[in-house]
């Protein structure tokens, strides 16, 4: 990996620098990477003044138990042998042929935490080599390099979460694609079928009315009822997955507000709601939109309006035009939105926890309308104070050209 590589070039120039300053034969620098996995792994550095020290040097991840929490500076060769006899002592991996080492030190990598995640070895083939003044000079390299290899360790994580976050969000973004797939298969098996049923209903309907069996009418106008529900339903999620896949069609013309507020008015007295619905403000503003899919959104506040403000009697629109621009707002007098879930509002599926039991919805309504509106080059949005009750608006263009 690239990060590995630079991780890498920095503690091959630290060890290179150590071994400069110091005079030393040769430097081993082990540095810890302990979140790779569960069993600790090492990556090193090795320099020196000449390949035929190298060779001497047959097995550098030897040195690796020598790696301390302290340092260590060790001048003669009984001290050494006295030290670590497998690594210094006669037939190890540090010797060969006349050659020895005679002279180590070795200073500990130290993580912020304190934690300690490294190493830097020196080796010299005479004793005396490494003074106290050289100790000095390598832990001011060391202490330096830290910073740089702290950076480097965090540059590493950041890429590596930002991978994991990649792949999750690929993942999610294929799940949600066969979610909304499904759902999309799903409306438009159950739409046919709904529809046929509501139409045998009103048959139904016409028919014991008809013969004045009034005894099973209110019964087929429950069933009515629920399936104007389902309906409802249904056509959220085909609207969801148009919108989704950019075929939600629109067809934009010059029209009255007022024409669509009558009808959208209609619509809901015949839901046999109980609040009065007053409207205030000019409705002469003659706007360029797609009507059908306003009077969509102005239906889908309206109806939201009166589910979530049971306890009221009324539901207030205001009409205003400001600048080249039209506005409506409907306003209820129910409990109040609280103010850290009003950024959730417009997302898909959001549903207030305070009145969903009381009513039916898949919480798309707001979102379809928010997308709606954004078609429209226009914006959405809603203002709450908890025990007063809500207003939600939008703003469009009152002339645009469609896109």
């Amino acid at each position: 990996m690239s990060q590995d590589l630079d991780l890498q070039s920095i503690i091959q120039k630290v060890t290179d620098a150590s071994l400069q300053l110091s005079g030393a034969d040769f430097g081993i620098l082990f540095y810890d990477l302990p979140a790779r996995s569960i069993q600790r792994e090492h990556l090193f550095a090795l320099s020196t003044n000449s390949s035929d020290v190298q060779d001497h040097l047959e097995d550098i991840t030897g040195f690796q138990t020598l790696i301390t929490d302290q340092v260590i500076r060790l001048t003669t060769r009984q001290e050494l042998t006295k030290y670590n006899s497998k690594i210094f002592g006669d037939g190890n991996a540090a010797r060969s042929e006349g050659w020895i080492v005679q002279s180590f030190m070795s200073v500990p990598i130290t993580s912020k935490s304190g934690e300690t995640i490294g190493c830097l070895m020196l080796g010299h083939g005479q004793e005396g080599i490494f003074t106290k003044e050289a100790e000095e000079m390598v832990l001011g390299v060391v202490s330096q390099a830290t910073v740089a290899l702290d950076n480097a360790m965090l540059f590493e994580k950041l890429v590596s979460a930002n991978e994991e976050k990649e792949r999750l969000l690929e993942k999610a973004t294929e799940q949600n694609f066969r979610k909304d797939e499904f759902l999309s298969i799903a409306s438009h098996e159950l739409k046919t079928p709904v529809t046929s049923m509501k139409g045998y209903l009103q048959i139904l309907e016409k028919q014991v009315s008809k013969e004045g069996n009034g005894g099973y009418l209110p019964l087929i106008q429950k069933a009515n009822k629920q399936v104007n529900k389902v309906i409802h339903l249904v056509n959220d999620l085909l609207n969801l997955s148009k919108l989704e896949a950019g075929k939600l069609q629109y067809n934009f013309s010059d029209f009255k507000i007022s024409e669509v507020l009558a009808d959208c008015i209609a619509n809901i007295k015949n839901a046999e709601y109980k609040h009065n619905i007053r409207v205030f403000g000019d409705q002469n503003s003659v706007i360029r939109g797609d009507r059908n899919r306003i009077e969509q959104v102005i239906i889908n506040l309206i109806d939201n309006a009166i589910k979530y403000s049971p306890d009221a009697t009324e539901v207030l629109i205001g009409l205003s035009e400001d600048r080249g621009y039209f506005k409506l707002e409907v306003r209820d007098f129910g409990p109040g939105i609280p103010e850290e879930k009003l950024q959730l509002i417009f997302e898909r599926y959001y549903r207030g926890e305070e009145n969903s039991y009381k009513t039916s919805g898949l919480g798309l309504g707001l979102y379809i309308s928010g997308e709606i509106i954004k078609r429209h080059q226009g914006r959405m949005g809603v203002e709450s104070e908890q025990g007063k009750g809500s207003t939600f608006w939008f703003v469009i263009p009152l002339d645009q050209d469609p896109e």
